[in-house]
């Protein structure tokens, strides 16, 4: 037997299970969705070696290391602080600078066995070990680089944000600052650009990374499987729809191709890049008829 084989059976669950748990999880409040089970579900749906509740142990375990320096009397930006240099000083965790598209960055186990990831999963991790100590932490889709935020201990005082990539704590202002010169000015600040991320959001933005990484080495049953996950979570995104359809018809399943394509068509008639559309959808219903 195979070890993948045997992995699979002690572990006991298939990719199929591991994609049914995703979609009943995801089913809940928007606030009751455990990220980063989410997140080892994907992995276990490309994996399904891989024992889901070691990895959540793992995150257990990184909290409990600091448990006892994050006391209750102490401050939101105390707590912070001493999180911070916990997961980038003692556990750490870093920004995978040399090879960010790696696609192991992505992934949550694999983020948590090398220590490096890239904004997002890293913020995944801060938020998981976060919510064991009750800091209640959550993402923010800052442009440029995802950042966790934690509202300030008392009613009225500015959040703390933590860029995870490079373990730097920041201020509003410190975020204008960085949008300004990231964008050289061209981006102007918005008071919403630092406002929580859904949870829902915060998966779909990992498996479109995913989705692109895969696409664009051609693993394009690979990518179909993060478009899937990207339409239960987010159902209204017809240009998903579409890309699922021309990586159909790249994999030369002709009657899905058309399925998904004639439903874009139907759902944003006058999207960019619609005319081409309907060129490829007469080209598949030329193959389509040909098959019955």
């Amino acid at each position: 037997m195979r070890e993948r084989d045997l992995g699979a059976i002690l572990s006991g669950m298939t990719s199929d299970d591991a994609r049914m748990r995703f979609v009943a999880l995801v089913a809940r409040d928007d606030a009751s969705i455990d990220l980063a089970q989410a997140c080892f579900l994907i992995s276990a749906e490309a994996n399904p070696t891989l024992d889901v509740a070691s990895y959540q142990d793992k995150l257990t375990g990184i909290a409990d290391a600091v448990r006892p320096q994050i006391q209750a009397n102490v401050s939101a930006e105390e707590k912070v602080a001493i999180l911070a240099r916990h997961l980038f000083e003692n556990a750490k965790f870093r920004g995978n600078q040399s090879d960010f598209y790696d696609p192991r960055n992505s992934y949550l186990d694999c983020v948590l066995d090398r220590g490096i990831g890239i904004p997002i999963t890293l913020s995944i991790v801060w938020i998981s070990v976060a919510q064991r100590l009750e800091i209640p932490a959550y993402g923010v889709g800052f442009p440029g680089h995802f950042l966790v935020g934690v509202p300030g201990t008392k009613a009225g005082d500015s959040p703390i944000y933590v860029d995870p990539f490079s373990g730097t704590l920041l201020a509003p202002d410190d975020c204008r600052e960085r949008l300004r010169d990231m964008s050289g000015g061209d981006i102007r600040f918005e008071p919403g650009m630092l406002e929580p991320t859904s949870h829902r959001e915060i998966l779909a933005r990992v498996l479109r990374n995913l989705k692109q990484i895969h696409s664009q080495v051609k693993e394009f049953r690979q990518a179909i499987a993060c478009i899937d996950r990207i339409l239960i979570l987010q159902p209204d995104q017809s240009t998903e729809l579409r890309d699922r359809g021309l990586m159909h018809r790249a994999l030369e399943c002709w009657t899905s191709a058309r399925e998904d394509l004639e439903l874009f068509v139907a759902l944003a008639p006058h999207a960019p890049g619609v005319l081409e559309v309907q060129s490829v959808l007469e080209e598949l219903q030329v193959r389509t008829s040909q098959i019955h």
